[in-house]
């Protein structure tokens, strides 16, 4: 008789061995942090190469992640919530912006804390890249606008006046000679001290 397999055991056993290999591997940081005095028990490669310790090996985490809040993220944790913020590590002669997540590990006796990171710099880029192409499209709407109203100003200048009247600009009025009156069809002179019209 053959023993049922239990349902909830599906996946076989990973030794502690082939974890860390594992979280060795990852491309993002790992550490996992007791909570009490923010004391390391374990990071992988990419955490201690972005967070190196200084002088001694055994230095806590609050002193080896630039900008960590030890308050606030005790507060937030122990709310069940998650503590985000963003540093920047060295990487040669790169600086690299970097996004920390810390969480507690889920259903754990000791109530241990995990912290991840992320190198979130091709993210910076590409909103740099927008950023940048926001800017050069206003300044190019400008310069459209600057380049409508001298062309406009210079049509204006060069027009005929009868033209440029019609187009906004008053037109000078011409002056009356002496005896000159204006009819909707006709002009007549008239003579001093007569109302007899010559054409």
């Amino acid at each position: 008789i053959m023993a049922k397999q239990d349902p909830n055991n599906l996946l076989p056993a990973i030794d502690e061995k082939s974890l860390r290999q594992a979280a060795q591997s990852l491309s993002v940081g790992i550490a996992v942090v007791e909570p009490e005095t923010w004391t390391i028990l374990f990071e992988n490669a990419k955490f201690f190469t972005w967070f190196p310790p200084e002088h001694d090996a055994d230095q806590p985490l609050n002193t080896r992640v630039p900008g960590f809040r030890v308050q606030r993220a005790l507060s937030r944790v122990q709310a069940g919530r998650k503590y985000n913020f963003e540093t920047e590590v060295q990487s040669g002669a790169r600086t690299l912006p970097i996004a920390v997540e810390v969480r507690a590990l889920p259903d754990h006796p000791d109530e241990h804390i995990v912290v991840e990171c992320h190198d979130y710099s091709k993210q910076k880029q590409a909103e740099y890249m927008l950023e940048s192409y926001s800017k050069i499209a206003e300044r190019n709407a400008r310069d459209l606008e600057r380049e409508k109203d001298r062309v406009e100003r210079l049509l204006l200048n060069i027009m005929p006046k009868s033209v440029s009247g019609d187009c906004g600009v008053p037109a000078v009025p011409k002056k009356k000679k002496p005896g000159e009156m204006n009819s909707p069809g006709h002009n007549y002179l008239l003579k001093v001290g007569k109302n007899e019209p010559l054409w």
